[in-house]
């Protein structure tokens, strides 16, 4: 019986598959909470009630 040989992950062009894909991944969450962040920040501040200073 042959001996059990451990299988090296996929690559291409010697990068490694599995981390470059999670860091395009972790790059698109980005930018998706960066487009949302703005739109909340604006219902954010129409939410907020208006105070007025008396001098």
């Amino acid at each position: 019986m042959p001996a059990p040989t451990v299988e090296a992950p996929p690559t291409a062009a010697g990068l490694d598959l599995h981390r470059t894909r999670r860091t395009v991944r972790l790059g698109r969450a980005s930018v998706w909470a960066c487009l949302i962040a703005g739109p909340a920040a604006f219902a954010l501040a129409l939410a907020q009630p208006t105070t007025t200073v008396v001098a």
